[in-house]
């Protein structure tokens, strides 16, 4: 190349070079004014939502945004401030209005009404879940008491769920044996999976029924004919309705799917009689259909779905958990979540001026570092990041399994989604271990919590033992193999 060549190619490439540092300052002056106009605009949304103490439920907010007014003063504030959030996501715009820390009326209830020199009031708090552990607990469920009553039932009834039930991992494989990952995929492409989920559920393999008819057999086979029925679990309601949607005509005969309440699907001919409301969620058992496609977070709590012929028999004898349930990488339900229970940690023994500076310590990890269960390290500034992420998903499984073991009945649960185990969807079970699997995980955490033993040990596995031992006993539905 000559010198004059040459410095023909270094004009050009610095013209380039000038044209992307235009384009650069352009995109960035962009994102400058929207950053403007959005912080303009939640600070008018924040006072508005403040002065008439309620929004648009068209805005598709987290309700209520607001403390009840009894309340307000009671509470003790944000330590980060007072937060109005927004997030457009699946054609929704999602308003959090943040002011205060709610979750304190849990572990301070007692000390409310002592200002005025009246009698203590007292909580009484029976969920079996807010428990977890010693350290590093849930940043969503976690209460700052520990339980002061343990009540078990009958050992038989404990050993039945705790040694009688079934967990199968069962990937899902499209026609070319390629497993179907749902969780970590989005718009468009989540939706492509989901559908070949459902396809390949009701699809005969070579010299076998689909996999949707082999889990009722097992279930009339292992649990009894009456409790064939199956939970089918996703994590959105919308997520329900596109399974349901994907169904063969002749599954969609015999399968709901959850509905939110006043929901629009509710009042579509097309669709009548095949959804549920949430509220009538307790009314499909008598409908005499097998199948209820639901989301985790409508049905994993307060609903108990008995046989019509026999209330003493949990409706459903299994389920299957379609997506590894996993917090949105961006959901900022999960930075308050964290920033409001570490701060009701250090409330009485830290200064206030310290509790603030660890609160924006901990809000700022959880922007900057998204939840993503594989890429988790244990924790970032002193911030727990992984085990509470695993904390939080089992007690959402511990939640969940309870609809199927009402009345210590066993059940079997079957997790199709290739993200649960990834290496052994592509068949090398060896290379999956706890931080490559969410189930191997939560089985290891609970493992280590209930060996530590003393009254912590005991009582995670009261309260965790149907999860756990179930997970002690993992297996291959297809392969037939220990995990």
């Amino acid at each position: 190349m000559t010198k004059q060549e040459k410095e023909i190619l270094f004009i050009k490439l610095c013209k380039g070079l000038e044209s992307d540092v235009e384009k650069f300052i352009n995109n960035l002056a962009t994102l400058l004014q929207l950053s403007i106009y959005a912080a303009q605009g939640l600070g008018a949304l924040g006072k508005h939502i403040s002065a008439r103490r309620s929004s648009n439920s068209e805005l598709q907010s987290n309700l209520p945004l607001i403390p009840p007014v009894d309340f307000e003063k009671l509470l003790p504030a944000s330590p980060v401030g007072a937060v109005t959030s927004a997030q457009y996501q699946d054609g929704h715009l999602k308003i959090h209005r943040g002011i205060c820390i709610g979750r304190s009326l849990l572990s301070q209830w007692q000390e409310i009404f002592t200002v005025d020199g009246l009698t203590p009031s007292h909580l009484l708090v029976t969920s079996a879940t807010s428990y977890s552990g010693e350290n590093k607990q849930s940043y969503a469920f976690h209460v700052q008491q520990k339980p002061s009553l343990l009540i078990e039932p009958p050992v038989e009834k404990i050993e039945k769920v705790t040694k009688q039930s079934k967990f199968f991992f069962c990937p899902v494989v499209d026609k070319n044996n390629v497993p179907v990952r749902i969780s970590g995929s989005y718009g468009e492409q989540r939706h492509d999976n989901i559908e070949k989920m459902v396809s390949n559920l009701c699809r005969p393999y070579e010299a076998a029924d689909p996999l949707i008819d082999q889990f009722q057999k097992y279930l009339k086979d292992k649990i009894g004919e009456d409790r064939k029925n199956l939970l089918l679990i996703t994590n959105s309601y919308a997520e329900a309705k596109t399974f349901y949607n994907c169904l063969k005509s002749s599954y969609q005969e015999k399968a709901s799917f959850v509905v939110r309440d006043g929901d629009s699907d509710l009042w579509t001919s097309t669709i009548q009689n095949t959804n549920v409301p949430r509220s009538k969620m307790t009314e499909f058992p008598s409908q005499g259909k097998e199948l209820l496609i639901a989301p985790i977070g409508a049905i994993s709590r307060a609903v108990n779905l008995m046989h019509p012929d026999n209330k003493e028999e949990p409706y459903f004898g299994g389920m299957v958990i379609l997506v590894r349930q996993h917090p949105r990488p961006d959901d900022n339900q999960i930075i308050i979540s964290a920033v409001n229970k570490n701060a009701v940690d250090n409330m009485g023994s830290k200064p206030v001026a310290t509790i603030q500076r660890d609160a924006r310590n901990t809000r700022d990890v959880f922007l900057a570092v998204p939840q993503i269960f594989s890429n988790l390290p244990d924790e970032i500034q002193g911030v727990a990041m992984k085990n509470p992420l695993v904390w939080t998903l089992a007690v959402n499984l511990t939640q969940l399994i309870g609809r199927s073991t009402r009345g210590g009945r066993n059940t079997v649960v079957w997790f199709t989604d290739a993200a649960f185990m990834p290496h052994t969807a592509q068949g090398n079970h060896e290379r999956d271990t706890a931080q490559t699997s969410l189930l191997l995980a939560v089985r290891e955490l609970l493992g280590n919590a209930i060996k530590e033993g003393g009254s912590s040990g005991r009582l995670i596995e009261t309260l965790y033992g149907p999860v756990y031992h179930p997970l002690t006993r993992l297996n291959h539905f297809i392969n037939e193999v220990d995990l």
